[in-house]
């Protein structure tokens, strides 16, 4: 049957993340000149805000997705403080109500406020256009 080898694992190798093995793939990428100019990740990577928040490190643009479960407030979310007991420090204005989920939000808005994003041409699309 021939010979099977198995390729030895290094005694150094560990365990890594797939969101931080992609994140140090970024970071040589641009360490060699090569920023790439938007990042497009699914809710896998999406969902880690570590992931997120290392791509907002590096002041890249990026499209990730994200499972509906997430919470966020809208842009007119208002914020209040407590009342203030003459004492201390004035408490800081929070949000009252608990945020609500991405799921929510995108119902609430309705299909009139989606739009298609595309990465790559839709080949059904160019061969309409060029009859």
């Amino acid at each position: 049957m021939g010979d099977r080898r198995r390729a030895a694992m290094p005694d150094d190798a560990v365990h890594q993340e797939k969101r931080r093995l992609a994140r140090n793939m970024i970071d040589d990428a641009v360490a060699r000149g090569r920023t790439p100019p938007l990042i497009v990740a699914d809710a896998g990577y999406g969902d880690a805000a570590e992931f997120r928040q290392a791509l907002e490190d590096r002041a890249m643009t990026y499209v990730v997705g994200v499972t509906g479960k997430h919470t966020a407030f809208t842009i007119d979310a208002q914020r209040t403080a407590p009342p203030y007991q003459g004492a201390g420090r004035r408490p800081p204005k929070i949000h009252r109500e608990a945020a609500p989920t991405l799921k929510t939000l995108v119902m609430a808005a309705g299909r009139s406020a989606a739009r298609r994003v595309g990465w790559r041409p839709d080949p059904a699309a160019e061969a309409a256009g060029s009859r």
